[in-house]
């Protein structure tokens, strides 16, 4: 692992306990953070030295590379640091116990309601798309509605206070991220 400096900040997509910000929570909880909502706010940030890293996905065993990612590094000349991978575990919570069958409304990152179409495939919902995976829940708990819920990992939904009603309801194992740690040259 590369020696950051400690007063280094370190940007991540989503709010806390996105699966970014657990990556970054395990590697760099050393280092102050910032959040964004989309990548290209960290890259921005990174490029003009507002931050000093940015933590960004650069592929996943089910959908691949994140073609965007990796084009933008190379265009705007940053550099890859180091990689990490990370399981992914992508769980169903809502805020009170709910069987899936009366879900109205699913709030989720596209790429998480993606990667759990045999859970949803008989249930007819509406999904409502996400900025990130732990904004679900932040989207879920401002809802009006008791029928909805969200996609999410497990330390967001222990953290953002709402029930856990389906666990590993994804459709492949092993469901992991490639992150890569970037920065200027």
């Amino acid at each position: 692992m590369t020696a950051l400096p400690p007063d280094s900040i370190i940007g991540t997509l989503g709010s806390e306990f996105s699966f970014h910000d657990i990556l970054r929570r395990k590697i760099y909880s050393h280092l102050s953070v910032r959040y964004f909502n989309e990548f290209e706010n960290i890259f921005d940030a990174v490029s003009n030295g507002e931050i000093d890293y940015g933590l960004i996905a650069l592929s996943n065993t089910i959908h691949g590379s994140v073609d965007d990612n990796q084009r933008k590094i190379a265009e705007l000349n940053l550099v890859i640091l180091e990689t990490h991978d990370l399981p992914i575990s992508l769980h169903l919570a809502a805020k009170s116990s709910l069987d899936p069958h009366q879900i109205e409304k699913i709030y989720a990152h596209p790429v998480a309601m993606n990667e759990c179409q045999a859970f949803f495939k008989d249930l007819k919902v509406i999904h409502i798309p996400s900025k990130s995976n732990s904004h679900a829940l932040i989207d879920l708990k401002l809802s009006d509605g008791e029928n909805n819920a969200a996609i999410s990992g497990r330390e967001a939904i222990k953290n953002l206070e709402v029930i856990l009603i389906s666990e590993s309801i994804h459709d492949s194992e092993p469901n992991i991220t490639t992150f890569g740690l970037v920065s200027k040259k």
